[in-house]
């Protein structure tokens, strides 16, 4: 309650609240030098934030790089799902959302209709030890023989350049 004017009591003094030290993460390491080939640096020093496990093999192709989601992104949108959901991610490019979502979710199933991709997603998959039913094909066809409680979708957008010819 406010005090009256002129009041002898003086106020609580609230707790100051205690500044947590960051944590070395994503960052440890955005200094390295950048051995992919075709990959804008700004791109590479995010890797960590796509990835956490980048370093244990994770395996992205040039269009990857632009397209997957950040991981703390992907972890959240998956957040929205119960645990026992059935998912299906659409397009799932190397994976990314399909990784969250595995962590998460009962079971996901991940489409891609590029092959290489799929592999790629696969292997990511291992590496976090989830498990994923990948399956390469067109989404749009085999959607509409799947049935599931979720179905995510994230399509390719065109890349940092999408755009730059357009004129009205």
């Amino acid at each position: 309650l406010p005090l009256a004017f002129g009041s002898s009591r003086r106020p609580r003094r609230q707790p100051k609240k205690k500044k947590r030290k960051k944590a070395p993460g994503p960052s440890r390491l955005a200094d390295a030098p950048n051995p992919q080939r075709g990959v804008d640096d700004k791109y590479w020093a995010q890797r960590f934030h796509y990835f956490s496990l980048y370093d244990c093999g994770i395996q992205l192709d040039a269009e990857s790089w632009y397209s997957v989601t950040p991981e703390k992104i992907a972890l959240a949108i998956a957040a929205r799902c119960r645990p026992t959901d059935v998912v299906v991610d659409a397009f799932c490019g190397c994976g990314g959302n399909a990784i969250a979502l595995a962590r998460r979710c009962r079971h996901v199933i991940a489409i891609d209709i590029d092959a290489a991709k799929v592999e790629k997603a696969r292997r990511n998959a291992r590496i976090y030890g989830v498990a994923v039913d990948f399956v390469v094909g067109d989404a749009l066809v085999l959607l509409k023989t799947l049935r599931a409680d979720v179905c995510f979708l994230s399509p390719p957008w065109g890349g940092p350049g999408y755009g730059e010819d357009f004129r009205l």
